[in-house]
């Protein structure tokens, strides 16, 4: 599948039997134990490197938020709603979350939408992944990279040779591993 990128326009709010890519209500980040049967589940096809035994997880949306639209001065919840996009009147698409493991929930990876900071990340998925992901169109795939928070500017990185692909529509995803690729394992976090 050539040239698969995020494409957030098919972002849905998170509720059980939704179809689409997950995330749950911004600032979800302390649910009470049992929340994470509230979110939809990602299932990975093979687990995440160093990770053995941890296909399940769920994808809560963090409280950064980009968008061309300022807050809103009346403090009204501009989450998106489902289906929509980037510049859609809805509000700010989402780009930061936490990938929670469900096996162990203290388990987590931050995770990002690469577009927000990386905005000429593009990439070839090669034709095993797609089927492993049951993917055939490209609008159906929701890319993340990984995040690692360091101290001060210029020390948190994202992972880019190692996306997650996620399936929005059957909820499966894969941590890719891109060979033959330029993309840094540590590009900075601007």
């Amino acid at each position: 599948m050539e040239n698969v990128v995020e494409d957030l326009a098919e972002v849905v709010d998170g509720r059980p039997g939704t179809p689409g890519p997950v995330a749950g209500p911004a600032g979800d980040t302390a649910e009470p134990p049992g929340a994470e049967d509230a979110l939809p589940e990602i299932r990975f096809v093979r687990p995440l490197p160093g990770f053995p035994g941890l296909s399940r997880f769920v994808l809560v949306t963090l409280g950064d938020e980009r968008s061309a639209d300022p807050e809103p001065a009346d403090g009204a919840d501009r989450s998106p709603a489902p289906g929509a996009g980037d510049g859609d009147a809805t509000g700010p698409v989402p780009v930061l979350y936490e990938l929670r493991s469900i096996e162990q929930p203290e388990i987590r990876f931050l995770v990002v939408v690469p577009s927000a900071f990386f905005s000429d990340y593009a990439f070839e998925l090669d034709d095993a992944t797609c089927a492993a992901l049951g993917l055939s169109d490209a609008a159906d795939a929701l890319v993340l990279v990984i995040v690692t928070v360091g101290g001060g500017e210029g020390r948190t990185t994202a992972n880019l040779m190692a996306p997650v692909v996620v399936n929005g529509r059957t909820r499966t995803a894969a941590q890719v591993i891109l060979s033959g690729s330029d993309w840094p394992i540590r590009a900075a976090v601007a």
